[in-house]
């Protein structure tokens, strides 16, 4: 073999000078034992480093623990580098099993765009995983896309002419929240069912039990709310009348953390129809209230209770959807139910609460006419 690397005017010292140097029988077996090293199980941890420069799989290394899974795992990753699958793979190296990739709608003039349905919420570490879901889909996806949003449980989108609502769209944007250091929209959103009892004392100070001012000054037409009381029997149902006077005093949820303090107050939005029926002796209604990206972010809740009549420090606007323990003036309000309810909130997660409380029994005094002649019957 050496013969026939060597010019064909050498000398026979030269030859031999060949074959004595000739390090091919020397390093024969190191060189047959090299012969697939790469693909041997387990690695050589000494070649693993250099296997991971070879396929160019350094900028993932740290969602993987073991040298043999990122380099088996990244090298069918590279091979589909710039595919819907791809993203997908590399999602589920963070635990996002069941994702959905969704590309713009046809007509839009950014149609590079696309966004992704995760499957599921981000968890306890949400800015962690949030960011490493963008870096591993940017990694992932073709060079012409780009990933601007993500979505869970929550998702109003951007209105488009004739093709959506506009009770059911935004107006030039979709729904969601960015986090510091991410460029991609998140839109998550979450439900609560909470079932609260309570035992209600305090009806007078909403002036219940004589004048029924809850009413407010204009009462009915002809009839002065302050020179006439009504009994309760003259409203036909008392417990459907005692349900729609609870129903008007505004309302909110109150967060409580483990140490008792407040977390926010979260405006009541919605108060479905009483659910009691003629003759009950209990009040029966639903609440509904839902947070805004952030509200409360990083606080974890141990206790709820529904509060009324929130006094707010001077400056703040009323209505605010989320007030800050700093807006409202210590002490005021009027609160009931309170009971254990476990939450977390997030950035980028909107909290849906459906209360239901119920108020047994009635602590009312039954009121009279002072004139009976303005008896309604």
């Amino acid at each position: 073999m050496t013969a026939v690397l060597v010019p064909s005017n050498s000398t026979v010292l030269e030859e031999a000078l060949a074959v004595a140097t000739d390090p091919f029988d020397a390093a024969l077996a190191d060189l047959e034992a090299v012969r697939g090293f790469r693909y041997q199980r387990p690695l050589n941890a000494t070649v693993a480093p250099y296997l991971v420069q070879e396929y160019g799989l350094g900028p993932i290394a740290d969602f993987f623990d073991t040298a043999e899974d990122l380099i088996d795992s990244g090298r069918a990753w590279q091979a589909i580098r710039g595919t819907p699958k791809a993203i997908l793979d590399a999602l589920r190296w963070i635990a996002y099993y069941g994702p959905q990739i969704e590309d713009q709608v046809k007509g839009r003039r950014r149609w590079h765009l696309y966004q992704i349905a995760m499957g599921e919420l981000p968890g306890d570490d949400e800015v962690q995983r949030l960011y490493n879901a963008w870096y591993l889909a940017d990694l992932s996806d073709p060079v012409r896309s780009e990933f601007f949003r993500g979505y869970f449980a929550y998702d109003v989108r951007g209105l488009s002419w004739s093709r959506r609502k506009w009770g059911s769209a935004l107006w030039g944007d979709s729904s969601g929240a960015r986090i510091d250091g991410n460029p991609v929209k998140w839109s998550h959103g979450r439900s609560h069912a909470i079932a609260i009892e309570e035992t209600f004392y305090e009806w007078e100070r909403f002036g219940w039990n004589d004048t029924l001012s809850a009413f407010g000054d204009g009462g009915w037409p002809a009839i002065a709310w302050s020179q006439v009381t009504i009994p309760w029997s003259a409203a036909g149902s008392p417990t459907t009348m005692k349900a729609w006077l609870l129903l008007q005093e505004v309302a909110h949820l109150v967060f409580y953390t483990a140490a008792g303090a407040v977390i926010g107050y979260s405006r009541i939005i919605m108060a479905a129809e009483n659910q009691t029926e003629e003759g009950d002796d209990y009040v029966t209604v639903v609440y509904k209230a839902r947070t805004r990206f952030g509200n409360g972010a990083g606080q974890t809740s141990a206790k709820i209770g529904i509060v009324y009549g929130l006094e707010l420090v001077d400056g703040v606007k009323p209505y605010k959807s989320w007030l800050e323990p700093s807006e409202v003036i210590t002490g005021s309000g009027i609160e009931v139910g309170k009971t254990n309810f476990a939450l977390r909130f997030f950035e980028t997660v909107r909290e849906l609460f459906t209360v239901t409380l119920t108020i047994n029994p009635i602590q009312i005094v039954p009121v009279h006419y002072a004139n009976p002649a303005l008896s309604l019957g």
